[in-house]
């Protein structure tokens, strides 16, 4: 259609061009073709060419954005990226879209003055209007503060401006409690567990999730996963607030997990109440009720990779699968036959974890990996 109208002779040239020009983006962004990023960024220029306003230079600076930051294009263009947002809002400083991809792009070049006044703008103006897309804006802006606090441990954790942008995340984020409680819960959360105060983020996590059904929303499932994280590697710390705290993970996480559509947070949750079982099982002996949880482990963490096989955790999940299977592999009580699939199975997934796994890591898979080979069936 964006064709058609491109070939006919008509006033509205840039309506057409940018009509293909989105149609490319959306090939290169949702469907992965990312060699459309740049036939994109040509027909959005022939839309400026066509007609030069705010719209047609968002438009191109929403995609250089997402050239470099989606498809790992040359980030040179993130500067493409933020001179036509800056074009854009001056141009139109009523319209709250550009002033968030414009702090995104600063986000990205860790201009962080920069990229917060954008994202406070945003919301701002979101605000006002009261467009229904006030709450995308305000988490951007709320979770600002965190994400530079962040970037600042790295270059130095002693850095006094690290407490005041925590803080000032948690105060922005309480102005979301009255629209959505979850969102402002996870970004609550994320400043305490940055800090390493695992009674405060619990506290945040559980604050969030008070009155969640058993359809959670998506921002619930989200605070799901990570409370589930959080009592699986605390489970020795939180059994206050939590009389079987391993249990209370497994629970959050596979709650989370029939609701969740992200690849990325469903595999999370999947592969969390995987690791809470197994911890239970070891924890309980041999009784029927944790075998059975073990199996079920096993079979989680396979749905946990196939969801997500490029997740930065599933080395870690191949690995700790790798190990459960071990134990039938070993077991004589096991049928031949099984025992022989199960072991093209753990070494497959140790060959994988190698591949994929921090330099650290490598040395004690290769091991395990020999030591499973040692004894193929």
């Amino acid at each position: 259609h964006a064709q058609r109208a491109i070939d006919r002779e008509t006033s509205y040239k840039e309506y057409a061009w940018g009509a293909m020009g989105n149609a490319l983006e959306d090939l290169a962004w949702i469907v992965g073709e990312t060699a459309n990023y740049e036939t994109a960024i040509e027909a959005f220029t022939k839309a400026i060419e066509a007609r030069d306003e705010a719209k047609q230079r968002f438009d191109r600076g929403r995609c250089h954005y997402k050239r470099v930051v989606y498809g790992q294009q040359d980030s040179r263009y993130i500067d493409e990226a933020v001179a036509d947002l800056e074009e854009a809002t001056r141009r139109d400083n009523v319209f709250a879209e550009p002033f968030l991809w414009l702090g995104r792009a600063y986000t990205y070049r860790a201009q962080w003055e920069d990229a917060d006044r954008n994202y406070s703008e945003a919301e701002r103006i979101s605000g006002a209007e009261r467009d229904g897309y006030w709450l995308m804006y305000a988490i951007e802006w709320a979770n600002a503060p965190f994400l530079e606090a962040r970037a600042r441990a790295v270059r130095n954790r002693n850095d006094v401006e690290i407490q005041k942008r925590l803080a000032a995340a948690r105060e922005r984020a309480k102005k979301l409690e009255g629209t959505d409680s979850a969102e402002a819960a996870y970004i609550i959360g994320q400043t305490y567990t940055f800090e390493g105060k695992v009674p405060e983020t619990l506290a945040a996590y559980s604050a969030g999730l008070q009155g969640v059904s058993n359809k959670p929303t998506a921002a619930q499932a989200k605070v799901l996963v990570v409370r589930a994280g959080l009592i699986y590697e605390a489970r020795d710390r939180v059994t206050q607030q939590f009389a079987r705290p391993l249990n209370q993970s497994i629970a959050d996480a596979e709650l989370a997990a029939r609701v969740l559509t992200d690849p990325s947070l469903k595999a999370l949750a999947l592969a969390t109440a995987a690791q809470s079982k197994i911890s239970a099982a070891l924890a309980s002996g041999s009784t029927p009720e944790e075998k059975q949880r073990g199996a079920d482990a096993i079979d989680q963490l396979r749905e946990a990779i196939k969801t997500a096989p490029q997740h930065a955790l599933a080395w870690a999940w191949r690995e700790i699968l790798a190990v459960r299977l071990k134990v039938y592999i070993d077991d004589p009580r096991v049928a031949i036959e099984d025992r022989r699939t199960y072991y093209r199975e753990a070494i497959e997934h140790l060959e994988k974890a190698f591949q994929a796994a921090p330099a650290k890591e490598k040395t004690r898979i290769g091991n395990f990996k020999e030591q499973v080979a040692s004894k193929q069936p």
